[in-house]
This record gives C-alpha cells, sequence and structure tokens, in this order.
C-alpha cells in the first residue's frame, strides 16, 4: 500500500490543475495517516483493527486512483 500511495503521490504532483492537486493531496495525506496507522495495529497484533484499516485504506487507494484518472472530484 506504500507503494501505491508512492505512486499516486507522484501522479498527483504532476496535476496541472493546482486546486485539484491539493485536493488530491490531502487525501492521499490522510490516507498515508492510516498506513501508518496499519502498521501500528500490525506490530501491537491487533489483528481486528488491521483488518478494518486495511480493507478502508484500499477503498481509499482507489477512490483517489480513480478521481485522479478520471479528472473529476469525487
Amino acid at each position: 500500500m506504500r507503494a501505491r500511495s508512492n505512486e499516486l503521490a507522484t501522479d498527483i504532483g504532476r496535476e496541472s490543475d493546482s486546486p485539484r492537486r491539493v485536493e488530491l493531496t490531502a487525501r492521499l495525506f490522510e490516507t498515508q495517516t492510516m498506513i501508518k496507522d496499519a502498521s501500528a495495529a500490525f506490530h501491537q497484533f491487533r489483528p481486528a483493527a488491521l483488518a478494518s484499516t486495511l480493507s478502508t485504506l484500499r477503498q481509499r487507494l482507489a477512490d483517489i486512483a480513480d478521481a485522479h484518472g478520471a479528472g473529476g472530484r469525487p
């Protein structure tokens, strides 16, 4: 997930529409914070928290990628 997040960060950085780039970057930053939370849940052996966070992360990364690729707002 970190790799996908980094790919999106690079792609979003190339976005020419400044307000849209800011919006997508903010959403990605929130998602990167969730990645840190998932890592902490893993290391603290909290499988339920990890599973929930990973599920949410997958959806958020897909939503950001869709919003970026479609050129529209979510």
